[in-house]
């Protein structure tokens, strides 16, 4: 919030009005937001992928617990017989 004050402070010592400072200000955060976003998309679809992927391993270790204890129960049966 520091520098939003300090901008404001320093257009109004500008003789900038009240109105435009607060318009100047604003406009700023907004493209200082914009930037933080455009900045991070590569960083959030990195995670998303990442959050499928895990997923996605999720399922193939269940699958493969699934799997080894059929083989496990159908070996013990067998050399059972």
């Amino acid at each position: 919030m520091g520098v939003q004050i300090t901008l404001f402070k320093a257009l109004k010592e500008a003789k900038v009005s009240g109105e435009n400072a607060e318009k100047v200000v604003s406009e700023l955060e907004e493209y200082i937001a914009m930037k933080i976003t455009e900045a991070n998309a590569e960083l959030i679809a990195e995670v998303k992928s990442l959050r499928t992927d895990v997923a996605t391993n999720r399922w193939v270790l269940g699958l493969i617990g699934v799997i080894i204890a059929i083989g496990s129960a159908t070996g013990g049966y067998i050399a059972a017989v």
